[in-house]
């Protein structure tokens, strides 16, 4: 594999920074700014708070221990860091709480990923099974992925038969904070304190925010915890390394991706260039055949009966879809 240097336009990412910076307080959906505000000791009431909300347990939520308070500066511009807290709750159960401010890619896969990280991760060698306890993944969104319905959604291990719950060991809480926009199906969940907090977190304006503190005592110690970070110069420059970061990333993705799709392009004219002599239906076939090949997608046997058995036009829209959806 060559690997090319992509040129990249920094004045654009520094725009993207500059324009999220309008604000007077920091955005609470930030990753870092998510976990300044939750991870301090002096949060500990407000993180359990927060945590009741989504959990609604026959008791408030007593955090014991946030086993990730820190926030270095080398790892605001590595893209491979993400910012969650680990908590230790009084009970014994493990949480992992994440915000995510935009949709990525396999961000599902991921979450899951470090569910099980985390599980095993109690564990020394010679323990009993017996001694793990029950890991919770908090996912707050920022943005609605496709299939979601509600505000919070809640998924477990059951049966898919019965749906007779399996094991608890496993939870994962969905926080989808655009549907705090439509305070009519959080008040049909019955969920009035995590609307309250999702208002808080989608706020996009100092006033909504100022609405959101006046729901509740804990809000608005969260809401003063957050002009505190805001005004704090070293603070301010970590979410100023990690935007311009992240801006970095996104143009250097989508400098990637239109270059795998110019080359796939061009192998796909040079494939029916080719087989041009040949027929059309033949020449589609082998630039389809080019094209998973560059692509890594699999052609298994009933893949290339498929082939034989599809007309011209439904070569084509498949060639076309290879090129531009990356699958078969």
């Amino acid at each position: 594999m060559i690997v090319r240097a992509i040129p990249l336009d920094l004045s654009g990412a520094a725009r993207e920074v500059a324009a999220l910076d309008m604000r007077r307080t920091l955005d609470p959906t930030h990753d870092i700014v998510f976990k300044l505000l939750f991870a301090a000791p002096a949060s500990r009431d407000i993180l359990a708070s927060l945590l009741t909300a989504v959990l609604q347990p026959s008791s408030p939520v007593l955090v014991v221990e946030v086993r990730n308070p820190e926030v270095l500066r080398e790892q605001v511009t590595d893209k491979a860091i993400v910012l969650d807290l680990h908590v230790v709750l009084a009970d014994g159960r493990f949480l992992d709480v994440e915000m995510q401010a935009q949709k990525r890619p396999a961000f599902r896969e991921r979450a899951m990923l470090y569910w099980a990280r985390l599980y095993a991760s109690q564990l020394e060698r010679g323990d009993e099974f017996t001694a793990l306890r029950p890991v919770i993944s908090i996912l707050f969104l920022s943005y609605l992925e496709a299939d979601t319905q509600m505000l919070h959604d809640a998924f477990g291990v059951t049966s898919l038969r019965t749906g007779h719950l399996y094991t608890d060991v496993l939870q994962l809480h969905v926080v989808s904070l655009p549907f705090s926009a439509h305070p009519d199906e959080a008040t049909r969940q019955g969920e009035p304190k995590l609307l309250a907090w999702s208002r808080f977190l989608a706020a996009e304006t100092d006033e909504e925010l100022e609405s959101a503190r006046m729901t509740d005592p804990m809000i608005a110690k969260a809401q003063q915890r957050l002009e505190e970070l805001s005004a704090d110069p070293k603070v301010q420059e970590l979410v100023r390394l990690r935007k311009l970061a992240r801006a970095v990333e996104r143009m250097e993705e989508t400098a990637r991706r239109e270059e795998w799709e110019a080359e796939a392009r061009a192998r796909a004219l040079e494939a029916e260039a080719r087989g041009e002599a040949r027929g059309e239906a033949k020449a589609l076939r082998e630039t389809i055949l080019a094209l998973a090949t560059a692509l890594g997608v699999e052609v298994d046997d009933a893949r290339r009966g498929e082939l034989e058995a599809l007309t011209p036009s439904e070569l084509t829209a498949l060639r076309d879809q290879l090129i531009t959806e990356r699958r078969w």
